[in-house]
């Protein structure tokens, strides 16, 4: 039986239908089954007959003629694989697609549905509005495992091509499409509603093709007369899948979110005469449904007339047509005054003398307290946050230390970046090891500003950091590499964030930064602010060593004895990384990316392949300083795993079979002295990472 099953409907797409197709079958991972599901033209018939003579992976279906969802439903009738991913025809996938949706699935069978990240490709000359918002609608902010709850429901895209599924969670609750528009909306709120657990893949491995003549231009050009509708009759059905399945009661909120964006969209992309039948549609199940469930909002309800709908309605600003759940911009309110949408509600807001913010959405209003925002140094925080980030102590509060060698062309833009935080409150602790020009750039800087100190040549990047962590009078200590560089807020905010629970360590997301920003992308620690000990988050072990987007209590990293490697070697940041998060009874995650990592500077560590060896060296050091509690197999487990992470990383960056052959030995001989290898908790490890160990040792 194959792995994964690959299910692409086609039907009048032939000038895209090839690059759609090799794109599958050249993935390098290759266990997989391809149904090509063609209602024709001839063309298209005839490029799918091709693909299925050359390829015994490749399975034709004719002539289904049931729509797009039809077709998704005839290839799930007979798939075979674990998984199942849906590709539609037009687009294409990056050759690592398979490989990198189906890891985290394979490690964690806790994991039931997988997303990535969207390239969004335009096939005709659009708007930039409309390309922002593309943007803003698919991306992905979050990273990794989090537990699927009512707040995924109008937080990401439903497009089910995206995504990977669990072919037995289909089949237990015999998930299919409706022969309806909107029907990706339908499977993907449905299934959310019986999963676990969704992980995060932020990389943009799936590229999504933007066509002036597609069903998606269609749907957002008011020219579907009355399949607007069937926004509205989707969401009737995921209500009778929730009530079928017991399943409403927990996802209530979500429904109730989902419904809302339905009627958005008929409002937005309806005419005059199906926005009315829509307001009848929603008016009748509302009642009947008892949603929601006051009785005095049942009763205005009842008694709305369409008149009555559309003064409460809000006017959109008519330009943009397409820009998924962000395209609301202003809205019309009482007296004309126009005023900001919330989120992707359709909502209009007014403020009362009192400080409320009155929500209305049908005709019903929900009020929300507000809150006071005032402006920082070109950011906002609240009127209390913004005293106190400007309140002098005794001390500092966070030293940056900034560990250089060989940096001359980055370094002006990091110190800048560094200086120009809106918490001004901090001292900078230039490290130099040079050359000169390193030297000089350090002291230019330090005449023009009495917070910065500078430590001449210390010897390393490990010695460069520990000196600073001992001159540092800062309440908190952070580090930033010197070829990068930070969000003019991101101190203020992880200070914030710690202070407010007393954390040892907070830790934010960053961006990989390249010199096309185009390929930018975002890696969160945590998809939202949390507290927690790392025992409750024990997978976050594993989590790239990224110390520099965080910041660490001062007296928590000396009471503690937590220093840098000092030798001159490269990725010394894992073991301190894991050191930290396992000797914190804290630990704050921010769920912003404000740090932004350069991937351009051909000197990096991670461009020498030698480096690998040195990765092996630096676990080697951590397990000395920190040997293994086999009485806590948890932990132990979870940083062995950690420790499977940074060394697959490191023999699979490796070209040459010498190296790898070499490095290989050397995780052989290191894997003996561990002694958790008798009672390790596998499924803690995990399926991906306990992979690595056994294709290492046997």
């Amino acid at each position: 039986m194959p792995k994964l099953s690959v299910i692409v409907p086609v039907y009048n797409v032939a000038p895209y239908l090839n690059k759609c197709i090799d794109s599958i079958l050249c993935q390098t991972f290759t266990d997989f089954e391809l149904f090509l599901v063609c209602d024709g033209p001839n063309d298209d018939m005839e490029i799918c007959e091709k693909y299925c003579s050359k390829d015994d992976r490749v399975i034709l279906i004719k002539n289904i003629r049931k729509g797009l969802g039809g077709a998704r439903n005839a290839g799930l009738d007979i798939a075979k694989g674990d998984f199942v991913v849906f590709v539609d025809s037009d687009d294409w996938i990056e050759r690592q697609f398979f490989e990198k949706m189906l890891r985290p699935a394979l490690s964690d069978e806790q994991i039931d549905i997988v997303q990535c990240g969207t390239k969004i490709v335009f096939d005709y000359p659009a708007d930039e509005q409309l390309k922002s918002n593309d943007e803003t609608y698919f991306q992905i902010t979050e990273s990794g495992k989090e537990k699927v709850d009512n707040s995924l429901y109008g937080k990401i895209n439903v497009g089910t091509w995206n995504k990977l599924y669990k072919k037995s969670l289909i089949d237990k609750y015999h998930l299919r499409f409706p022969r309806t528009r909107n029907e990706d909306a339908y499977f993907t709120w449905c299934y959310w509603s019986v999963s676990n657990n969704i992980f995060y893949i932020p990389e943009k491995i799936y590229n999504y093709r933007r066509r002036n003549d597609s069903l998606m231009a269609q749907t957002f050009q008011k020219g579907l007369g009355k399949n607007v509708l069937d926004h509205l009759k989707v969401s009737e059905l995921f209500y009778k899948f929730l009530k079928k399945n017991n399943l409403y009661d927990n996802f209530a909120e979500g429904y109730w979110k989902s419904y809302q964006v339905s009627c958005w969209f008929v409002a937005c992309n309806g005419d005059d005469k199906r926005k009315k039948e829509g307001f009848f549609m929603e008016k009748k199940f509302l009642k009947n449904k008892k949603i929601p469930n006051k009785f005095e909002y049942l009763e205005k309800i009842k008694k709305m007339s369409y008149d009555d709908f559309k003064s409460n309605y809000p006017i959109y600003t008519s330009k943009l047509k397409f820009a998924g759940l962000t395209l609301l911009k202003k809205v019309k309110s009482e007296k004309g005054k126009k005023v900001l949408l919330f989120g992707c509600i359709p909502t209009y807001s007014t403020e009362n003398k009192n400080g409320k913010i009155k929500r209305n959405f049908f005709g019903i209003q929900f009020n929300v307290r507000h809150k006071n925002k005032v402006a920082v140094k070109g950011t906002r925080f609240s009127k209390k946050d913004s005293l106190f980030l400007k309140e002098k102590g005794k001390c500092p509060k966070i030293s940056i230390i900034l560990p250089i060698y060989n940096v001359e062309q980055y370094l002006k833009k990091c110190i800048t970046s560094v200086l120009n935080q809106s918490l001004s409150d901090i001292e900078v602790i230039l490290g130099t090891d040079g050359p000169e020009a390193c030297d000089k750039i350090c002291e230019d800087f330090a005449q023009k500003d009495s917070r910065v100190k500078i430590v001449y040549h210390p010897g390393s990047y490990g010695k460069a950091c520990n000196q600073g962590i001992k001159l540092a009078t800062g309440e908190y200590v952070g580090f930033v590499e010197t070829d990068d560089w930070c969000d003019p807020d991101m101190f203020a905010k992880l200070y914030l964030t710690a202070k407010k629970s007393d954390a040892d360590v907070c830790k934010g997301g960053f961006i990989n930064a390249y010199d096309d920003e185009k390929c930018n992308s975002v890696t969160l620690f945590t998809s939202d602010d949390s507290v927690f000990n790392i025992k409750d988050r024990l997978d976050l072990l594993a989590f790239q060593p990224s110390i520099w987007s965080a910041i660490y209590k001062t007296d928590f990293l000396r009471k503690n004895g937590i220093t840098m490697i000092e030798e001159r070697m490269p990725f010394i940041d894992a073991p301190f990384h894991m050191e930290t998060l396992l000797k914190a009874k804290k630990v704050a995650g921010l769920a912003e990316p404000l740090y932004y990592y350069y991937h351009g500077n051909p000197n990096q560590s991670v461009q020498n392949e030698k480096a690998s060896f040195a990765g092996l060296k630096a676990e080697e050091l951590f397990y000395a300083k920190n040997p293994l509690n086999q009485s806590d197999i948890q932990t132990a487990s979870a940083t062995f795993a950690a420790t499977l992470a940074h060394l697959r990383w490191d023999y699979e960056r490796l070209v040459s079979e010498e190296f790898k052959a070499a490095l290989k030995r050397q995780i052989v001989d290191f894997f003996k002295t561990l002694p958790i290898q008798s009672n390790v908790d596998k499924s803690i490890v995990g399926e991906w990472h306990w992979s690595f160990y056994e294709s290492m040792v046997r």
